[in-house]
This record gives C-alpha cells, sequence and structure tokens, in this order.
C-alpha cells in the first residue's frame, strides 16, 4: 500500500511538472507565439479560454427535456455519456465521447502546443498541423452529435427538448477554436513566408 501511496505520488508531480511546462515555461525559441504580431498575440491565451468554455459546455446542460409535461429533467454530455454506459449503449457512448469530449480537447491540446511549445522549423509542428487539418475536418461533428441528441429527444413524441445554456458555452468553444485555427495558419503561413 504504502508502494502505491509513494507511486501515485511520484505520478502526480510528474504531471504537474509536465503540466507547468506546457503552460507556463517559457516559448519555444522559434516557435510561432514569438512571430505573432498584434491581437496575433493572444491565440494561446484564446485556446485555454476555449477549453474552459469547452469544460463548462459539457459540464452545464445542454438540453432539458420535458415528459408528458409532468417530469422535466436536465442532460449534460457529461450525463448523457454516464447514462449511455450505464444502458450499456457502448456504441454511442463512444460517439458522444468521442466527437463531443475527446476531438474537441484533442484540438485545443494539440493548437495550443504547436502555438508556443514546438519549434516551427520543426518536423513535430508539421506533423502537429496535419493533425489538426485532419481532426479540423470533423470540428461540425461535436455540435452536430448535441443536435441530434435533441432532435432525438423530441421526435419521440412523448417529450419535448429546449436547449439549455451548456449548448451556448459548447458551441462558443466551437466556434473560438475554429476562429484560432485560421488564426494560428494565417500566423503559420506569414510566419512561413518571412523565412
Amino acid at each position: 500500500m504504502l508502494l502505491y501511496v509513494l507511486a501515485s505520488a511520484e505520478v502526480h508531480v510528474i504531471q504537474r511538472r509536465y503540466i507547468k511546462s506546457i503552460l507556463l515555461d517559457r516559448k519555444a525559441e522559434n516557435s510561432l507565439a514569438k512571430h505573432a504580431k498584434g491581437a496575433d498575440r493572444l491565440i494561446g491565451i484564446g485556446f485555454l479560454v476555449a477549453t474552459l468554455l469547452l469544460g463548462i459546455g459539457i459540464s452545464l446542460p445542454v438540453m432539458t427535456v420535458t415528459k408528458l409535461f409532468i417530469f422535466t429533467g436536465e442532460k449534460s454530455i457529461v450525463g448523457v455519456v454516464i447514462n449511455l454506459a450505464h444502458d450499456r449503449e457502448y456504441l454511442l457512448t463512444f460517439i458522444v465521447l468521442a466527437f463531443s469530449v475527446v476531438l474537441p480537447v484533442t484540438k485545443n491540446g494539440v493548437a495550443y502546443v504547436l502555438w508556443r511549445n514546438v519549434d516551427f522549423n520543426s518536423d513535430a509542428h508539421a506533423m502537429g498541423l496535419r493533425i489538426l487539418n485532419s481532426v479540423s475536418k470533423w470540428s461540425v461533428a461535436d455540435v452536430l452529435v448535441v443536435a441530434l441528441c435533441i432532435v432525438i429527444a423530441q421526435s419521440t413524441g412523448m417529450a419535448s427538448a429546449r436547449s439549455a445554456p451548456g449548448l451556448y458555452f459548447f458551441v462558443a468553444s466551437i466556434l473560438l477554436t475554429s476562429v484560432l485555427l485560421a488564426r494560428l495558419k494565417f500566423v503559420c503561413n506569414r510566419a512561413g513566408e518571412a523565412k
């Protein structure tokens, strides 16, 4: 037991150091953040805000469902994932989790690391951009999954569904990320031309 506690404490310390180094340490010598001018200097902070909005969006209720005008319940994305897993709907659990949580978090994380911590001229930067381009193709899918959940709830005829505050935070996160990715690509192209 003592060995387990010591091992988990060491893992915790390593995780804290790693997260601190990504978020707070000095920028890479030739990162995109060093090439930014004007408002583009805020791109890194923007990705952190988008991730915060995403966390709020998946935690707060995204829809309010009323059944037979008597029972009312609010559903968050996290709650939907938990309920689907509890009901052994593993495929649906995977789809909602992948498109509404994992994909947006991955997109924001990779973009932030590329922005601040990776040398612009490195192979890692080129690979990160390829990953972002692949993941960005699915950026509307996360909003579509939530919209489909609302439509399905309404189509049963025994329930009505309305959007709730979490949906607005979720959509704001997705839109902010899309704008920031466009700006990141612009800075990348401008820095490439300056070489």
